[in-house]
């Protein structure tokens, strides 16, 4: 059967729910009188639920079978955090495993 080398996956979106009376906001959500606007602004926030993108690649197969055929498989994910947007992504993960004389080999290079 043709598979592909790779399989890719995202964007995946997830939200972080932090709970609002644990907030510095809490004491305006629980001091028993009523919300105005502002108050409520909390909820409308983005920021408030601290959303994140992520996309991640992963070899199916050995990747450089003919070129390089101790790599065994390698994988990469990329994200952006709203909080931190910027140009860049917020964060880079990458994981390699090489097959050596003296076993298996993992490489996981970061950025954050």
């Amino acid at each position: 059967p043709d598979e592909t080398a790779f399989k890719t996956e995202g964007p995946v979106l997830s939200v972080t729910l932090k709970d609002p009376f644990q907030s510095p906001e809490a004491s305006l959500l629980s001091s028993g009188r009523r919300a105005s606007a502002a108050d409520e602004d909390i909820w409308e926030s983005l920021a408030f639920f601290n959303p994140t993108l992520l996309w991640t690649i992963r070899s199916t197969r050995p990747p450089l079978s003919d070129t390089m055929p101790s790599v065994l498989s390698c994988q990469a994910a990329i994200g952006y955090r709203y909080d931190d947007i910027r140009n860049l992504p917020s964060f880079l993960d990458g994981d390699v495993l090489v097959d050596t004389p003296a076993g298996i080999l993992e490489i996981r290079p970061s950025y954050e």
